[in-house]
């Protein structure tokens, strides 16, 4: 489980955040392109210019310099949607991932959340499900990648 460490919103429009930011990216991404079995998946191709001028807001996790976890979420109308959520894969199932989307739930109570993700990503529906969200439709595939929608009303 998450030990010393703590959940704190990060400055994405520094240079410097905007890089850790995009090697976790990196990172995780790779191991969920594995696990959908892609080569091309649209998350590695973002770029840190993009992170650095996103109008989203990103909450994080430090270990020492470096980012190990982080949630963006953005805004849609009245729904919140949580555009990323990723950990380091050396970090998996220690509670990270509840942690940063306790804290969203924290600072943004009542609102409807949503989330996209591969229907195959199981260990992403498990966990989504865990928090609450229930699956909400199909969004058909995008890169040869078949989407579901997950929302939850708070």
């Amino acid at each position: 489980m998450l030990v010393n460490h703590s959940v704190e919103k990060l400055d994405h429009t520094s240079p410097e955040v905007a890089e850790t930011i995009w090697q976790l990216f990196q990172l995780a991404y790779r191991v969920e392109a594995d696990l959908l079995g892609v080569s091309s998946f649209p998350p590695l191709k973002r770029s840190r210019e993009s992170i650095g001028n996103s109008d989203a807001e990103f909450l994080g996790v430090w270990e020492g310099k470096v980012v190990i976890a982080a949630i963006e979420i953005s805004r849609l109308e009245d729904t919140m949607l949580i555009d990323s959520l990723v950990v380091n894969p050396e970090y998996f199932r220690q509670g990270l991932a509840k942690a940063l989307f306790k804290q969203v739930l924290k600072n943004k109570p009542g609102e409807e959340i949503r989330v996209y993700t591969a229907d195959k990503n199981l260990h992403a529906l498990s966990l989504y499900k865990k928090l609450g969200f229930v699956e909400s439709g199909n969004l058909g595939s995008t890169d040869s990648i078949d989407r579901i929608e997950l929302k939850r009303s708070v």
